[in-house]
């Protein structure tokens, strides 16, 4: 099973304050937002699908066509309004272990969503998708992300360990399963 097939249909979380979704266009404005606050970006890699096109609108026509065929990207909303983003990829059917990762608008850093966004996929990815294990990467810098897995019940089993994530040097990243 690819991951493709994995989530058709495209899944849609929610709970009393998320939502988590497929894009559409009328998100554009939201994701040029994000994706253009060096803030956001400044501890996530570089080689990230919505980074490969100057158009946002681009980038979301693609989202569940090309993007899909290694990931999926999500938009993770409160009440209505765009937080940010979640993803799935690297997906392993053999070994029931996908990979995470999560980026959101700093107005939203520190007031739990991200926290309840990384629940709400986990607890969909174990329960409805039978996903044994969930990994995430994270830049050994990025103190708010760990305590974010932490929260999330996430343990760090490797740190330090010198990635690829698209800039001139290898970063340290710490490693975290859950």
């Amino acid at each position: 099973m690819t991951i493709k097939e994995l989530f058709t249909p495209l899944p849609v979380l929610k709970s009393d304050r998320l939502e988590i979704r497929p894009l559409t266009h009328l998100d554009a404005l939201d994701l040029y937002k994000m994706v253009h606050d060096t803030e956001v970006y400044r501890f996530v890699p570089k080689n990230l699908f919505e980074l490969k096109y100057n158009d946002v609108n681009m980038t979301i026509a693609h989202l569940y066509t090309e993007c899909l065929e290694k990931s999926l990207i999500l938009g993770v909303f409160e009440h209505g309004k765009f937080c940010g983003l979640v993803e799935c990829y690297g997906y392993d059917e053999a070994n029931q272990k996908i990979s995470i990762g999560f980026r959101s608008l700093k107005e939203f850093w520190g007031k739990g969503v991200v926290t309840e966004t990384v629940k709400l996929i986990v607890d969909f990815l174990k329960r409805e998708k039978k996903i044994e294990t969930i990994t995430c990467s994270t830049l050994s810098q990025n103190v708010h992300a760990e305590q974010v897995l932490m929260n999330a019940g996430f343990v760090c089993v490797v740190r330090g360990f010198p990635e690829n994530w698209g800039y001139e040097q290898l970063l340290p990243t710490n490693k975290w399963i859950r």
